[in-house]
């Protein structure tokens, strides 16, 4: 073998030396977190010693928080559990853009004028406007899905279920619009619900929650994240009258995340 050839040998082996972490990191299972509960209850709902229970608060199962966890950067947060970038308003529109909201129901007991909280289109609406405006800098913000929303609650705390010490503003305890539409019924799409960290759905078309952007997210070795959260395993898209749909990459069916 000549010497350029083994100078071509010796830089292919470096290269994909340099690249096995990567191959590694892109084919390691996705690894779970903790729920954030440390406590243990009787059916009474008394606090007792966790020791020997077989509970959340006993088996601490799952990989730690990291401490600090979140990272605050002007008017927006990175989470060091997830990579995942939130907007630090959890509720942007009543404070950014007061005239967008405009799903305000008169007959509605609790709903207010310029309240943030609208139907899932609208969502997806205006995550597209923050995209089309620059928001931060940045064009690749998104409706979270599910799973996004959900590594937010900390099984621990309630109203709001989130960590302790959390940077965030403006937390709805009642829910949070996420891009993911309920299989059985795809005129609903998953909502979270901060109050206590419940996952439940509500109609697209007549239920009102807030949006709260996301972007970012990559994990491995290329990223800067403790886990990797896991696909939904959702790849079609619906409009809110349920019909399948493929319009933009806002939709969670074509998020790759």
């Amino acid at each position: 073998m000549n010497k350029r050839k083994s100078l071509n040998m010796l830089a292919l082996i470096a290269a994909l030396a340099l690249l096995a972490p990567v191959i590694a990191g892109a084919t390691y299972p996705a690894k779970v977190a903790r729920t954030g509960q440390t406590t243990c209850y009787d059916a009474s709902g008394n606090v007792i010693d966790c020791s020997g229970t077989g509970q959340d608060g006993d088996w601490l199962a799952g990989v730690p928080w990291p401490n600090p966890r979140f990272t605050v950067n002007g008017d927006d947060v990175t989470d060091g559990l997830t990579g995942l970038i939130w907007a630090k308003n959890a509720n942007l529109i009543p404070s950014r853009d007061p005239a967008f909201d405009t799903d305000y129901d008169i007959s509605s007991t609790w709903q207010l004028p310029n309240d943030g909280f609208v139907t899932w289109q609208h969502a997806l609406d205006y995550v597209a406007k923050l995209n089309n405006e620059n928001y931060l800098n940045h064009n690749d913000w998104r409706l979270p899905n599910v799973n996004e929303l959900e590594s937010l609650a900390n099984a621990q705390l309630f109203n709001p279920a989130l960590p302790q010490g959390h940077p965030f503003t403006n937390v709805w305890s009642e829910g949070h619009w996420s891009s993911t539409s309920r299989a059985d019924g795809t005129v609903d799409a998953w909502i979270i619900r901060m109050g206590e960290g419940a996952v439940i759905s509500g109609s697209k078309s007549s239920s009102y929650c807030s949006v709260w952007p996301v972007r970012s997210g990559q994990c491995g070795a290329l990223g800067n994240s403790v886990i990797c959260l896991p696909k939904t395993g959702q790849t079609l898209c619906y409009k809110d009258n349920g019909t399948e749909f493929n319009r933009n990459l806002l939709w969670d069916g074509q998020n790759i995340n």
